[in-house]
C-alpha cells in the first residue's frame, strides 16, 4: 500500500514555526519566491521519516532560531489507515511517536522502518528525490560518462554507483597506471628496479654467493609454486564452503521443484476472487441491515409499550366513536365548560364566608336527611348482588370439575342467569344513582338559588349547569371504566383530561405505526435483496466448484501459497545459477560433500607445512649468505630492497582492495541490471516517447551500450543528444525506476525545479506523465515557477509557500 503525506506540521524547523502544509492531492505543486522554504520543508519531510542529522553537520541542522520546539509530525496514510509520525529533538536522530488516529494507540517506532523497507536517507534521496542538482550533474558529465550514467539510472535508480566507481578508479590510479610515471607504486618499482640492479653488480664478485643465491632462488621458486597452489585450494576450499553454505538452499530449491509438479491451480484470478469477497460482504452488510432492521422494529415496540398508556387506548377504542362524539361536543362547548369551572371557583370563595358557611350546614343537613332513606333499599341490594355472585361461582366450578354433560350445560345456564340477574341490578342501581344524584343535585341546586339568591355568579353557574347537564347522560357509557365523579364539573374535568391524554396517545401511537410500516417496508426490500445476492453468491461458488465461501476463501488461499511458493522457487533458482546447481548435484548427499571438503581442507594443511619447511630452509640460508661477511653495502641494499618490497606490497593491496571495490559495483550493477533494466528499460521508453512527443519511439540496448531510435529509424547514441533531450532521458529513465521499484516500496516522490530547460510542449507532456505517475504513487513538485500551471491544475493542487 502506498504511503501518502496528508498534513506537515512543523512546530519549529527553520524559518518554520508552528505552521501546517496540507498535501490534499497525489500531485501537489509547492511553489514560492527563493528563500520562501521551499527546501526547508523538503528537508522537514525527510527529517521526519529519516530522523534528524547529528550536530557534526550542523549546517545541515535546521534548528529553530527563536527557541520554539524542534521537530513537528506528519499525518500519513498507510494501509487504508491514518497515522502521525511525530520526532522531536533527541538522542539517534531524534525521538519518534507513531500514534493511529483511527484507534488513538501508540505504536512502536520500529514500525517506520518496515514501512520504509528500511530504506536510509541517502538511498531515499538519491532515488526518490530528482531535483536541479541531478540534471546539472548530467550536464557536467562527458560524453563517454553519459552513457555509464544512463546505464547507472536505470539499473539502480541514481548515479551514486557510477559516482562511487570514479571516485574508486581516481584512488586506484593515484596508487599506479600501467603507462604512468607520476603514482606512489609506478615510482617504487622504477627505484626498486634500480637497486636490483645494483645488488646484483655487487653479487657477481663472489662464485660461492653465487651457487648459494641459486639454491636460494630455487628454493623461493618451489615457496612461489607452493603459494600458488596453496591459493589456489584456498579458492578451491572457499568455494566449496560457499557451496556448503548454499546447500540448505539448494535442498528448499528442490524440495520446491519437486511440490511443483503436484501443484493444481483452481483458476481463480485475484480480480475474480477480489469480486467474490466484495459479494460476500455485501451479503453480510444486508444480513446486518435486516437484523438491525428487525432490532429496531422490536425496541420501538418495546419503546411504545413503555410510552404509551395501552389500557387507555384499548378503552378508547372499545367506544371509539362514542368517545369521539363526546370529545366533540367536549371541544364544542370548551368555552362553556372553562366559564364553568371559573364560576365555580368563584362560588366556592364566596361560600366560604362565616355567613356562607351557616346557610351551607343548613341546607347540607336537610339533604343529608333526603339521602339516608335510601340506603337501606341500598343495602339490601348489594346482599343480592353478592348471593347472585356466589351462585355464578358455584356454577362456573361445576362447569370445570364435573364430568357429567348435563350438570356442566346446566352450571353453564345458570352461570349465565346469574350474569345477566348481576347486570340488569348493576344498570339499575347506575340509573338510579344518577336519578338520585340529578334529584339531590337539583334539590341542592334550588337551595343553592335560594341562599345565593343575590349572586349573579351563583346564578350564571346554574344555567350553565343546566346547558351542560346532558354530558351525564352522554358520558354514561364510560361512567365505570373511567370511574367519573358523579359531580358534573369534575366529571368534565376528568373527560378533559382523559381527551388530552388520548390524543397524545393516539398521535404517538401514529407516529409509531408509520416507523413500523416504514421498517417492514424496509426489511422486505433488504430481504428481496439479500436473497437476490445470496443466489448470486451460490451460483459463483458452484461455478468454481465450492461449497461455500470459506471453502472458496480456503483454495484461493492454497493457490496464493503454491504461487508464493514459485515466486520463491524462482528466487531460490536466481540465488543458484544453473552451473551451482549441476555442481551441487555430483553429491548424493551431504555427508559426501563433506567428506570432500574435508580432503580439500587435508590437502591444504599439507601444503601449508610443505610451504613451512621451505620457509625454514629458506630463512637458513639467507642466515648463511650474511655469515660470508659481505660488504656492508650489499647488506645495506638488501635492507633497502626489503622495504621497498614491503612498501610495493601495501601500494599493491591498496590497488587491488580498490579494483576489487570497483569490480564488485560492476557486478553489482551487472545483476541490478539483469533483474530490473528490462522492466525500467520498457517503462523509461514510453516515458521518453511522450516527453519527446514521439520523436523518439524505442530504447534499445546493444552490448551494454544504450542506443536511441527516432521516428525515422535511425539510431543515435547518447552522446549524440542535446543537453535538454539528454535531461529528459534522465527524468523517464528516474522516472521508470521509481513506478518500478514502487511495486514493492511505494513512498512519496520529491521533485524539485525539474521544469526549467523544458520547452512548453515538453513540459506540458511532463505534466500529463506525472499526473498519471501519480495515480498510483504520490508526487509532491516543488518549482518557483508556476505560470505553465495555470490552465491545467486545479488551484487546490498549488501551494504557495510564503
Amino acid at each position: 500500500m502506498m504511503m501518502r503525506i496528508l498534513q506537515a506540521e512543523i512546530y519549529g524547523f527553520g524559518k518554520f514555526t508552528d505552521t501546517k502544509f496540507d498535501f490534499e492531492h497525489k500531485l501537489q505543486f509547492i511553489t514560492g519566491a527563493n528563500e520562501a522554504g521551499k527546501s526547508t520543508l523538503k528537508a522537514f519531510i525527510s527529517a521526519i521519516l529519516f530522523g534528524f542529522v547529528d550536530r557534526r553537520q550542523r549546517f545541515k541542522r535546521y534548528e529553530p532560531k527563536n527557541g520554539a520546539r524542534y521537530g513537528g509530525k506528519l499525518i500519513i496514510e498507510q494501509e487504508k489507515q491514518l497515522y502521525t509520525l511525530e520526532r522531536l529533538e533527541g538522542e539517534k536522530g531524534g525521538q519518534l511517536v507513531i500514534t493511529s488516529l483511527n484507534t488513538g494507540q501508540q505504536l512502536p517506532a520500529s514500525l517506520l522502518q518496515r514501512w520504509l523497507n528500511s530504506l536510509t536517507s541517502d538511498l531515499f534521496e538519491a532515488v526518490y528525490a530528482v531535483d536541479q542538482t541531478s540534471l546539472e550533474q548530467i550536464r557536467q558529465l562527458a560524453p563517454e560518462e553519459l552513457e555509464k550514467s544512463f546505464l547507472t539510472i536505470a539499473a539502480s535508480g541514481s548515479q551514486q554507483i557510477m559516482m562511487l566507481q570514479k571516485k574508486l578508479q581516481k584512488k586506484a590510479e593515484q596508487i599506479y597506471k600501467p603507462n604512468g610515471r607520476l603514482p606512489q607504486l609506478n615510482r617504487l618499482l622504477q627505484t626498486y628496479e634500480k637497486q636490483t640492479q645494483e645488488l646484483r653488480a655487487a653479487n657477481r664478485d663472489s662464485h660461492l654467493f653465487v651457487e648459494w643465491e641459486k639454491t636460494l632462488e630455487k628454493e623461493k621458486e618451489q615457496q612461489e609454486a607452493v603459494k600458488n597452489q596453496i591459493k589456489i585450494l584456498e579458492k578451491e576450499l572457499l568455494r566449496q564452503r560457499q557451496l556448503d553454505n548454499l546447500w540448505p538452499t539448494f535442498v528448499e530449491l528442490e524440495r520446491l521443484r519437486t511440490k511443483e509438479k503436484n501443484q493444481q491451480p483452481i483458476g481463480l484470478t485475484p480480480q475474480e476472487f477480489t469480486a467474490l469477497q466484495e459479494l460476500q460482504l455485501k451479503v453480510k452488510t444486508k444480513q446486518d441491515s435486516s437484523n438491525s432492521l428487525t432490532a429496531k422494529s422490536q425496541a420501538l415496540m418495546q419503546q411504545g409499550q413503555q410510552t404509551i398508556n395501552l389500557e387507555e387506548l384499548q378503552k378508547y377504542d372499545a367506544a371509539k366513536d362514542q368517545f369521539d362524539n363526546l370529545f366533540h361536543q367536549l371541544d364544542v362547548h370548551s368555552t362553556e365548560i372553562q366559564l364553568a369551572l371559573e364560576l365555580q371557583q368563584t362560588v366556592n370563595q364566596q361560600l366560604s364566608s362565616p355567613q356562607a358557611a351557616s346557610r351551607e350546614n343548613e341546607v347540607l343537613r336537610r339533604t343529608r336527611k333526603k339521602v339516608q332513606k335510601p340506603l337501606f333499599k341500598q343495602n339490601r341490594r348489594q346482599l343480592a348482588l353478592l348471593g347472585w355472585a356466589l351462585i355464578a361461582g358455584s356454577c362456573l366450578l361445576l362447569s370445570f370439575f364435573s364430568s357429567k354433560i348435563t350438570i356442566k350445560l346446566l352450571a353453564v345456564g345458570g352461570l349465565l342467569a346469574a350474569l345477566f340477574a348481576v347486570w340488569q341490578s348493576m344498570s339499575k342501581k347506575s340509573g338510579q344513582s344518577e336519578s338520585r344524584s340529578q334529584n339531590s343535585l337539583s334539590t341542592g341546586s334550588a337551595q343553592e338559588r335560594d341562599l345565593m339568591v343575590q349572586s349573579v355568579e351563583a346564578k350564571r353557574l346554574q344555567q350553565l349547569l343546566e346547558q351542560l347537564s346532558f354530558f351525564t347522560q352522554a358520558s354514561a357509557f364510560c361512567t365505570a371504566s373511567l370511574q367519573l365523579p358523579v359531580e358534573l364539573l369534575k366529571r368534565l374535568a376528568r373527560l378533559q383530561q382523559f381527551k388530552t391524554r388520548i390524543k397524545d396517545a393516539l398521535r404517538e401511537r401514529s407516529k409509531r405505526d408509520r416507523f413500523l410500516d416504514y421498517y417492514r417496508q424496509e426489511h422486505e426490500r433488504v430481504t428481496a435483496e439479500l436473497n437476490a445476492l445470496t443466489e448470486q453468491l451460490k451460483q459463483q461458488l458452484q461455478k468454481n466448484g465450492a461449497s461455500s465461501f470459506a471453502h472458496l476463501q480456503a483454495q484461493y488461499l492454497q493457490q496464493q501459497q503454491n504461487t508464493e511458493k514459485n515466486a520463491k522457487l524462482q528466487g531460490l533458482q536466481t540465488q543458484l545459477p544453473a552451473e551451482v546447481q549441476n555442481e551441487l548435484r555430483r553429491y548424493q548427499s551431504r555427508e559426501e560433500f563433506k567428506a570432500h571438503l574435508s580432503k580439500k581442507q587435508d590437502e591444504l594443511q599439507h601444503q601449508k607445512e610443505r610451504l613451512s619447511q621451505l620457509t625454514v630452509s629458506i630463512t637458513e640460508k639467507e642466515v648463511r649468505l650474511e655469515q660470508f661477511g659481505k660488504s656492508v653495502r650489499i647488506l645495506r641494499l638488501k635492507q633497502e630492497l626489503a622495504n621497498k618490497q614491503a612498501q610495493i606490497l601495501a601500494e599493491v593491496d591498496s590497488w587491488l582492495a580498490l579494483n576489487a571495490a570497483n569490480q564488485c559495483l560492476e557486478k553489482v550493477l551487472e545483476i541490478m541490471s539483469q533483474h530490473t533494466l528490462p522492466h525500467v528499460m520498457q517503462l523509461a521508453q514510453h516515458y521518453f516517447r511522450r516527453l519527446t512527443r514521439d520523436q523518439y519511439e524505442k530504447i534499445v540496448m546493444v552490448e551494454r551500450h544504450l542506443q536511441l531510435v527516432d521516428k525515422n529509424k535511425t539510431q543515435y547514441d547518447v552522446r549524440e543528444l542535446s543537453r535538454a533531450t539528454a535531461e529528459q532521458l534522465y527524468l523517464a529513465l528516474r522516472l521508470a525506476f521509481i513506478v518500478q521499484i514502487n511495486r514493492t516500496i511505494k513512498l512519496p516522490v520529491l521533485i524539485d525545479d525539474c521544469f526549467v530547460n523544458f520547452d512548453e510542449q515538453r513540459r506540458n507532456e511532463l505534466l500529463a506523465l506525472l499526473e498519471e505517475i501519480s495515480a498510483e504513487t504520490q508526487i509532491i513538485c516543488f518549482t518557483v515557477d508556476i505560470s505553465f500551471l495555470y490552465d491545467k491544475v486545479d488551484k487546490e493542487n498549488i501551494l504557495r509557500v510564503d
